[in-house]
């Protein structure tokens, strides 16, 4: 081998190596970038299941506060008082309020149930009979707004 050649091979192998260095670097920029996109996909899905729950918790409060209408209402045929702010469960930060509309025998309630800033509404009518405690319920119509 000549001197020539011998200054061939040492020029190219810092070339070679600056290659690999820098297809490297791309590698792990890529990977980088790859596992970031993913993670942002991933946070975005929790968030939205986050949402979802939150929201059907507030479908869940808002259905509990019909119910504790209907009890009320079984116990007392004129009543028309509803309910502003019951948290429901006790502790806890969710609530629910009620609105009646007691036009004998036909009984109109709305129920909002908010749970972490998410609100979801019921309307119900239903007609109560006037005979004896616990009077009897029977509704028309139940659906969600």
């Amino acid at each position: 081998m000549t001197q020539g050649e011998k200054q061939r091979n040492r020029n190219s192998q810092p070339d070679q190596e600056g290659a690999v260095l820098l297809l490297m670097v791309f590698l792990v920029a890529f990977s980088v970038l790859l596992v970031g996109a993913l993670l942002r996909s991933q946070t975005s899905d929790l968030q939205i299941s986050r949402n979802h729950i939150s929201s059907m918790k507030a479908l869940f409060v808002a259905d509990a506060g019909v119910e504790d209408a209907i009890a009320e209402l079984r116990d007392d045929y004129t009543w028309n008082t509803g309910f502003t702010g019951k948290v429901f469960p006790s502790g806890s930060t969710s609530s629910y309020t009620v609105e009646v509309t007691n036009n004998q025998p036909t009984v109109e309630i709305l129920s909002t149930g908010m749970v972490n800033g998410y609100v979801r509404k019921i309307q119900v009518e239903l007609t109560v009979g006037d005979s004896s405690s616990p009077y009897s319920i029977r509704v028309i119509y139940w659906k969600e707004l």
